[in-house]
């Protein structure tokens, strides 16, 4: 029986030894997240909406932290975005104390018109003894964050946000991406007096290049505001029917899409005696007067395609105008002829 207690206590006492081991190996502390901010500068369209993406950024531990402990930064969506988007940065559990630096950097997208910002960040987790001189598998541990610029020698540039121990955050965002956008006016004209200024003509205005565009491209057309989405596909197109002095406004096209607007053909089918017949030209801000308008939107570009409508005749009064000269110079004539009579005459008279 005595042996038998004298076994239970040793291992109760090999338990204990393990339990504290375990204590003093799990010892340590962590930091509540903290968030960074993404921004976009908007170049052209209306100067804010920004695309709809997925943002992931890239971390990387720097070789020399005491200890393999790690950051985490969530994926962030921008759909709904205004502003700044958070970022936020969350922490492992630090048990060993010193100095451990990550690099984060955001990854290349894919969404069209965007330039992404390829400058890394610095984040420092400075892990300290809570008691100067104590031991660390016993004593408070603190733990202090500092969001830093990374220059392109790896030393620490300004600060960004962190813990108010070297004064407050510089800048509002660790990230800037570049968003690049054009807009697209079509207007409607008509000349000649065949033409009528009530008649609506029907145009079509395709955008090709779009299957990675971020946002919808907007338009406004007879008040009406309206979207036009590529939802992954190349080209979209749309109709839009003005009358003479109209125009519709097409916003926020990323940059690189290209576009074409072509009236419908039926308005130039048929003779003045009917109510189309008209003859169609495009002047185009891109190219010269050709046969369609046609176009690239590049970066804050404000493009436009005036299509103008010509019906017209000649007014029958009765005296075609064309021989209208020669009928003046005939009459000239005779004028001058009568005259010289009438002058010979009273002559002939006289020297009776």
């Amino acid at each position: 029986m005595k042996k038998f207690f004298a076994v239970l206590l040793f291992a109760a006492l090999i338990m204990s030894l393990t339990f504290a081991a375990s204590a003093a190996e799990a010892a340590g502390v962590t930091h509540d997240p903290v968030v960074i901010n993404k921004a976009y500068t908007v170049k052209g369209g209306d100067g804010k909406t920004i695309p709809e993406e997925t943002l992931s950024f890239e971390i990387q531990p720097d070789a020399s932290n005491p200890a393999d402990v790690g950051i985490t930064i969530a994926d962030v969506g921008t759909a709904g975005a205004e502003d700044l988007i958070d970022i936020k940065i969350e922490f492992g559990y630090y048990s060993v104390m010193g100095i451990y630096k990550y690099v984060v950097s955001e990854k290349k997208g894919e969404t069209l018109a965007v330039s992404y910002d390829e400058t890394p960040i610095a984040v420092i987790v400075t892990v300290l003894n809570g008691t100067p001189g104590g031991d660390n598998a016993t004593d408070t541990m603190n733990v202090y964050v500092g969001v830093y610029e990374q220059n392109e020698d790896g030393t620490l540039g300004k600060k960004i946000t962190g813990d108010n121990l070297d004064g407050n955050a510089t800048f509002d965002a660790a990230f800037t991406n570049e968003y690049k956008m054009g807009k697209l006016t079509v207007s409607k004209k008509v000349d000649g007096n065949l033409a009528s200024n009530t008649k609506a003509f029907d145009i079509q205005v395709s955008f090709t290049g779009g299957a990675r565009a971020g946002a919808p491209i907007l338009y406004t057309v007879s008040g009406e505001e309206k979207t036009l989405a590529f939802n992954g596909s190349d080209t979209v197109s749309t109709t839009v029917s003005l009358k003479n002095g109209e125009s519709a406004e097409f916003t926020n096209i990323p940059a690189g899409i290209s576009y074409t607007v072509t009236e419908d053909a039926k308005h130039t089918q048929g003779d003045i005696s009917t109510d189309e017949g008209y003859t169609a030209t495009y002047a185009n801000s891109d190219n010269a007067e050709t046969g369609s308008g046609y176009g690239t939107v590049n970066e804050a570009d404000e493009d436009s395609v005036e299509i103008t409508n010509t019906k017209g005749t000649v007014i029958q009064t009765g005296v075609l105008l064309e021989s209208l000269p020669y009928i003046l110079i005939g009459v000239g004539v005779v004028a001058a002829v009568i005259i010289i009579i009438i002058v010979r005459k009273r002559r002939n008279d006289d020297d009776d």
